[in-house]
């Protein structure tokens, strides 16, 4: 590993610190972009300002997927959104480790201390998704 634990826990806090911000009722859902654009601040914009800073310390980006997932239950449930979850991206870094917008610690995948039901995985260099 050439970022350390310290190092990719200073940048989940680090980026952690940006409030989220709501989309507006004119902006399309689930629209991905390549930067924040002064919009709108949600779990995309999170994990896309994680990868840069960890590209700035060295990390390739061979060694970051996003995954897409639900949370744990927290609202409602209907038909479309998976007993009551929401859906989430968050950063794996080095194909073990979890930096999340939720929360400031840093966890892995497979300790997954949230519940979360991991839904699609990015294939590292693409744009393209395998279930997770």
């Amino acid at each position: 590993m050439s970022v350390s634990m310290e190092q990719l826990q200073a940048v989940n806090t680090k980026i952690n610190q940006q409030p989220y911000v709501y989309p507006s009722s004119t902006e399309q859902e689930d629209l991905w972009k390549d930067k924040p654009d002064g919009g709108s601040w949600v779990c995309r914009d999170y994990v896309l300002s994680k990868a840069d800073e960890l590209i700035l310390l060295g990390v390739s980006k061979l060694n970051m997927n996003i995954i897409l997932c639900w949370t744990e239950p927290c609202v409602p449930p209907t038909d479309k959104n998976n007993g009551g979850r929401e859906y989430h991206a968050v950063l794996l870094v080095y194909g073990s480790y979890i930096l999340d917008s939720r929360f400031d610690p840093i966890y892995t995948m497979t300790s997954n201390p949230h519940g979360y039901i991991w839904d699609k995985k990015q294939i590292p260099g693409t744009l393209n998704f395998v279930p997770a």
